[in-house]
């Protein structure tokens, strides 16, 4: 009885023992500089089946024994391997992978290789950059990011239209700007104004012609593929948030601020200074004494405009300060056979430019399907609507305001229709009219409609044997109303001094149209490794198709007044139209050799 007790108390111990030494460890994850990491792996070193994801928190909860290695990877950073002691608790640090020659990126066409196989320059912009400063648009996000890429606007104002110059203009005369794909899909240049930066998972920008020999020649400036999320096996995120920016005009030429309207074809003073003008718009008068002071002529009443005489910042106070309501929404997950992404965002802006106006809504789905263990299906599609209420005239304004002098204040006169001396009849200036009725009188209201999707089909009957085939479309929709308000003055205006003022007549411009292209690929890639040699082949080719149509007409006169139709003008109407298609086809090659993974 005794032995057998004994050897009952051993078995116990030993159970004890055993079950002791598995335990619940558990900890954070956070980058070097705090921030929590989710979707990070934690799994046990020659345990494949034991594993965990952190939480939006970075937290994360495993089993392990006494001894055990835990392994923390997280794609692009360093993995960290910490043996499991006494401690319950194990937090980590991970560093970013600066040595990321092993990195596999997306390129040209799609294809992902290792950033040492490539062969040509080429950077990554990660998701985390491109949404510091909360930039509405990715050209936002770009600028300064990139050595020897130009980021540069080519229209003022709200939403502005970007041109990407990579290493500088290779042609006088022909397109410099370097090839702008989106998912595997070629897309014009205006979507960096209207991809949402929050959707983006990562931008390859392949410098020159050989990194991007894919796209043939119309990728001869290089190129920047852009991918976008699709979610994450494991992981359920859902986000949302909301900001508030303000611009203003980052800066303005420097105006002198001693001497006002006048010159010496005025007459000079005593010491050969020009005599003022009430209606002269150089700034060679005499200077600033503080004294009252007549602008422009007399009007019909009799009663004269005039303000002190000294200088006023209302040149630069005409530019609003611009307010930006960005909203954004996004929720994705993903299990051992597919992943989802669906995001939402709204822009509501206001310009800095009196009364302009501008909203934008995004809606992106993006995912992947893996059937059985041969077919993987990866699909991503976009919709993005804008809406643009803005003056044609900001570039003239602006011109005519650095004319006129210094002494007048021009926000004195933002109520046109109600104060006489705003009115273009009673405006004392008889060169330019007042810049608030030009924003108000010439207006263009703008609807763009793009939408870009793209579905893929991978095939791999064998082990390191893929073949993939690829469809993609992006099409525009667009349609505008540009305007011009009739405004009569009365004969008095067109008879004072030095008047040039004449009647403005009424005048309306509808256009509409699309673009769409379409892009087919195929190609298949076999992979092998024998012993300490490697090799890498793919072959395959691209249909692209882009087709356009344009119409526009127009009438001047209109008779019936804030009637904007083309049907209610004088005259025949004015019309044209504009078609277009071309179809490009291509085959490329590529063969890599390699030796012990380094050569």
């Amino acid at each position: 009885m005794r032995k057998l007790l004994y050897t009952f108390v051993v078995l116990f111990s030993m159970s004890l023992a055993a079950n002791a030494q598995v335990k619940t460890i558990k900890g954070k994850v956070d980058d070097q500089n705090g921030t929590h990491l989710q979707g990070v792996t934690v799994r046990i070193q020659g345990k494949a089946e034991k594993a965990s994801v952190t939480n939006e928190k970075g937290e994360y909860e495993i089993k392990a024994s006494t001894g055990d290695f835990i392994l923390f990877s997280y794609i692009g950073y360093r993995t960290e391997r910490v043996k499991v002691a006494s401690s319950l608790t194990i937090n980590v640090n991970l560093f970013e992978q600066v040595n990321n020659m092993d990195e596999v990126v997306v390129t040209a066409g799609g294809i992902q290789a290792k950033r040492k196989e490539l062969g040509s320059a080429s950077t990554t912009i990660k998701a985390a950059s491109l949404v510091a400063g909360k930039s509405t648009s990715i050209a936002g996000g770009l600028q300064g990011k990139v050595a020897g890429l130009q980021v540069s606007n080519t229209s003022g104002g709200i939403n502005p239209n970007f041109r990407l110059i990579l290493r500088g203009q290779r042609s006088l005369t022909g397109n410099n700007e370097a090839l702008l794909v989106l998912d595997n899909v070629i897309v014009p240049s205006t979507m960096l104004g209207n991809l949402n930066p929050e959707d983006v998972e990562d931008i390859q920008v392949l410098n020159g012609a050989g990194a991007a020999a894919v796209y043939g020649s119309q990728a001869s400036n290089g190129a920047l593929i852009v991918t976008t999320k699709k979610g994450k096996n494991g992981v359920t995120q859902v986000g949302f948030s909301h900001t508030t920016s303000i611009e203003q005009v980052a800066f303005f030429p420097k105006m002198q601020d001693q001497f006002g309207a006048g010159g010496s074809g005025y007459g000079v003073d005593l010491f050969g200074r020009g005599n003022f003008s009430y209606l002269e718009n150089q700034s060679y008068g005499p200077p600033f004494d503080g004294t009252m002071r007549a602008l422009g002529p007399p009007l019909a009443d009799g009663s004269n405009d005039s303000s002190r005489y000294q200088s006023y910042p209302g040149h630069n106070d005409f530019w609003n300060k611009g307010i930006i309501n960005q909203t954004d929404f996004n929720i994705s997950n993903g299990d051992a056979n597919s992943t989802q992404y669906f995001s939402a965002q709204h822009v509501d802006q206001t310009g800095t430019t009196p009364g302009d106006l501008y909203n934008r809504t995004n809606v992106r789905l993006n995912g992947t399907r893996k059937i059985g263990k041969t077919i993987n299906i990866n699909y991503s599609t976009s919709y993005t609507q804008n809406r643009y209420d803005i003056t044609t005239a900001t570039g003239s304004m602006y011109d005519q305001m650095l004319n006129m002098p210094v002494n007048v204040d021009i926000t004195r006169y933002k109520d046109w229709q109600n104060d006489k001396f705003a009115n273009p009849n009673g405006f004392y200036n008889p060169w330019y009219p007042n810049p608030y009725f030009t924003a108000a009188n010439n207006r263009s209201a703008t609807r763009n409609d793009y939408l870009t999707a793209n579905v893929e089909l991978k095939f791999t009957p064998v082990k390191g044997l893929d073949f993939v085939a690829r469809q993609g479309i992006t099409t525009r929709n667009y349609s505008n109303k540009n305007t011009t308000g009739a405004f009569k003055f009365t004969d008095y205006a067109k008879h004072t001094d030095a008047s040039s003022k004449s009647d403005i007549a009424a005048s309306v411009s509808d256009g509409m149209g699309y673009s769409t292209q379409l892009l087919t690929d195929f190609f298949t890639q076999y992979k092998k490794t024998i012993s300490d040699f490697s090799l890498n082949v793919i072959l395959g080719g691209q249909w692209k198709q882009d087709q356009s149509k344009g119409i526009n007409v127009s009438a001047n006169g209109l008779v019936v007044p804030g009637l904007f139709n083309v049907s209610n003008g004088v005259g025949t109407p004015g019309a044209s139209e504009s078609n277009f298609m071309s179809r490009t086809m291509g085959s490329y090659a590529k063969t890599t050799f390699g030796y012990k993974n380094y050569l």
